[in-house]
């Protein structure tokens, strides 16, 4: 089955940094929420490599963010 392991550099000057690393070739929807219990999509990315890099630019104007990334098939 597929996996997906999460890391953060944590938060910069230009937003939160996220390390995905999951199966190569296969896109993921990052999502984010600010409650656990609604989500919002952010962005779709591509993981080329094994490990794929995201910046949340928009965590640097608000509160507490939460993040999942889910596989599209």
């Amino acid at each position: 089955p597929p996996s997906l392991t999460a890391s953060s550099t944590g938060m910069a000057s230009d937003g939160f940094h996220l390390v995905l690393g999951g199966e190569s070739g296969m896109p993921y929807s990052i999502e984010v929420s600010t409650d656990l219990v609604h989500w919002s999509p952010l962005a779709t990315v591509t993981n080329t490599t094994g490990t794929m890099s995201f910046v949340d630019a928009d965590a640097k104007n608000g509160s507490q963010r939460f993040y999942r990334a889910v596989q599209q098939f």
